[in-house]
């Protein structure tokens, strides 16, 4: 039920539905996918939600480029920058909106420092989910 549902906040929201929109637009240009998304970029659009939905930071996230915390795994953090770098300038156009609030949320954030040896699991998070191996 949707009672049951955990509430996620209106930042990370906004954020996962920018996500979606971008890594759409990269994969219609790049992969001429119309209808669906490519199989690579469904992965990384399942692997943003989830880590998005695991930020420690909550609503007080800043966006991932002035994040201190790069949680993502090395090789999608590499396709995560070539989707934000075709995308991002093309949101302007397609949905310019979204692209204000974005520019909106970049400006107003600040870093926030991470206490050493932590990492973006939260206790009730399983990092086998993400195929990630951590010491907690």
């Amino acid at each position: 039920p949707a009672s049951m549902r955990k509430k996620v906040p209106m930042s990370i929201k906004h954020q996962q539905q920018s996500i979606r929109v971008m890594i759409r637009l990269f994969c219609r240009h790049h992969h001429g996918s119309h209808e669906a998304l490519c199989e690579d970029c469904k992965n990384l659009q399942d692997y943003a939600i989830i880590r998005l939905s695991r930020c420690r930071y909550g609503d007080a996230k800043p966006t991932c480029r002035q994040c201190v915390t790069h949680c993502y795994q090395k090789q999608m953090r590499m396709q995560m920058t070539k989707v934000m770098r075709f995308a991002g300038p093309r949101m302007m156009l397609h949905h310019p909106i979204m692209a204000v609030r974005h520019f909106w949320t970049e400006w107003r954030s600040k870093p926030k420092t991470q206490a050493k040896g932590k990492d973006n699991c939260q206790p009730s998070t399983s990092c086998q989910q993400t195929n990630e191996t951590h010491q907690h």
